[in-house]
Parts: C-alpha cells; structure tokens; sequence
C-alpha cells in the first residue's frame, strides 16, 4: 500500500489553480523559476479574505492526511505480521513448510532477474543512440534535475512553512485549554471561598441567637 500522499500546504492549492496560467502568460521561454517567483509574488499580495479559501483546503487536506496516515499504519502492521508468519524461522518442535522453506530464494531469484532484464535493456537503448542524441538526453536531464531540486526546495520551505503554522495552531489550542482550565479552576475557589464564607457567616449568627437565649434565660 502506498503511503499517504503529505498533506499540501494553502500555497499549494494555490500553485495548482493558478501556475498553469502564469506559465503560459510569461510565454515558452520563461523557466518553472521565473513562474515559481511570480506565484509567490501573487500569493504574498492577497489579502487574507482571499487567502481563507485556500487555508480551508489546507485544513481539509490536513485532515485527509492524518486519516490515511491512521489506515496506512494498520495495513502496515497488518502485512509486517503476515511476513514474519510466512518466513519466520520454526521452532525446534515445528515443521518447515516448504512455502517458507523456498519463497525467500525464490523472490530474491525473481527480482534479480528483472533488474538483470531491465539493465540489458538500458544498455541496448543507449547504444542505439548517436553522439548528438546522448548529448541531448543529457542535457535534458540536467535540465530536468535542476527543475526537480527547484520544486523540491520550494516545496521543502513551503513544507516547513506549514509545519510551523500547524505547530503555532497546536499550541494555542493548548494555550486555549489552559486558560480555560485556569479560568473554571479559579471559579471553582471562588465558589468554595463564597461557600465558607456563608457557613461562617451562619456559624456566627446561629451562635449569636444561641448567645441571646442563654442571655434571657439567666436574666429569668
């Protein structure tokens, strides 16, 4: 099972509705760089009405994100104990199943064949090449490779940007919590403090009268 795709950040709800259209305002020769720094110099303009939308998603995904984590763990742990039932070693009063006996050498046989396959035919296709064409596979994967660490350093600043937004939202939440465990644990005192003050006050005037009949009826 493939694991949860991370949950995007609002920026990135934005880059998904808007960067296909910066792309093709700046024109073919623009770079993913030069549309990237448009972007963000868009989004930093919006007022935060505009933003709403978009952290609304982000709250949404974010949601998504913690649930398939919750289903993804259980489908783990649910196939890690099923490996370790089929190729676990007996004990000495057990027999050795000849599944669990065979199916390691057998999976390890079968994927050594296909990467074997698969760099044969590699090989082959890069031999089949002439000079000029090695030299554009080349550059475009240069190209390529510069434009994937760019995403991947924007998308590592903006995965940190949200981390520290979600990690600022946990912690008023719990600020949240205690003030407000404070405030009804500073309420209760009150109460109780009220509450002792009447007994005393009923303590006092019951001995008061109490006082007062003895006064009478020594007077008598």
């Amino acid at each position: 099972m493939a694991p949860p795709n991370r949950a995007r950040s609002a920026f990135m709800f934005y880059q998904s509705d808007h960067l296909g259209d910066i792309k093709r305002g700046l024109g073919p020769g623009a770079s993913i760089g030069d549309a990237m720094q448009t972007l963000s110099s868009q989004w930093k303009s919006l007022s935060e009405t505009d933003r709403q939308p978009y952290f609304e998603r982000e709250e949404e995904d974010r949601q998504r994100y913690h649930r398939e984590c919750v289903v993804a763990d259980e489908a783990a742990f649910k196939a890690q104990q099923e490996r370790i039932a089929k190729y676990r070693i007996p004990g000495e009063n057990e027999e050795l199943r000849a599944s669990s006996r065979g199916g390691r050498a057998r999976m390890d046989a079968e994927r050594e064949a296909r990467e074997a396959d698969e760099r044969v035919r590699k090989e082959a296709n890069y031999n089949r090449l002439t000079t000029e064409e090695r030299e554009e596979r080349r550059s475009a994967k240069a190209a390529k490779r510069a434009e994937k660490l760019e995403r991947q350093r924007l998308r590592e600043a903006e995965e940190a940007a949200v981390d520290n937004r979600h990690r600022k939202l946990d912690e008023e939440a719990k600020k949240k919590t205690a003030d407000r465990l404070k405030y009804l644990l500073a309420q209760s005192d009150i109460f109780a403090r009220l509450k002792d003050g009447k007994s005393r006050v009923d303590k006092e005037g019951d001995n008061n009268e109490e006082g007062g009949k003895n006064g009478d009826e020594y007077k008598s």
